[in-house]
């Protein structure tokens, strides 16, 4: 790994960001690529990258994020797993990525059932009759608590 002097790396951000601010994506990419040597985290350099994508409307944003997620949850970074799990759900509207959220947050302490329902309530707002149905069922193995809050929510 690459070390920058304090300086130097301090004077990259800046340029990358200036970079993202013109809109000049190669230029960008090209300064990510410099700074990642210097990130000790893989997870944070894959989001980073997945931010820089996204910023450009660059489709390869989305596996950029799923990779930085899977990532963050091998390293117990829940919080960081979480907070990208609910920006893939956001952007793909994917109730898969959804799962995988309402898994980490049932395996942490303690458990913010409120939070848990809110996405329940979320996902299901937006599937289709048989979309919702499917993550129903998922729900099933994943937590009775949730699996009933959502059966009793679709009833409503």
């Amino acid at each position: 790994m690459t070390q920058l002097s304090s300086e130097k790396y301090n004077i990259a951000w800046f340029k990358l960001a200036e970079f993202v601010i013109r809109k000049e994506k190669e230029r960008a990419l090209y300064m990510y690529r410099l700074l990642v040597h210097s990130l000790p985290d893989e997870a944070f350099a894959a989001q980073l990258e997945g931010d820089l994508l996204h910023s450009f409307n660059d489709p390869k944003a989305f596996d950029c994020y799923v990779r930085a997620a899977i990532m963050y949850q091998k390293k117990g970074k829940h919080i960081e797993a979480i907070a990208l799990y609910e920006n893939l759900m956001i952007i793909s509207g994917s109730q898969e990525y959804s799962l995988k959220l309402l898994s980490i947050v049932l395996n942490t302490n303690p458990v913010d059932h409120e939070y848990i329902k809110q996405v329940i309530v979320k996902v299901l707002e937006r599937g289709t009759p048989e979309k919702n149905k499917e993550f129903i069922e998922s729900l099933q193995a994943l937590d009775s608590q949730a699996y009933t809050f959502a059966q009793d929510y679709t009833k409503k």
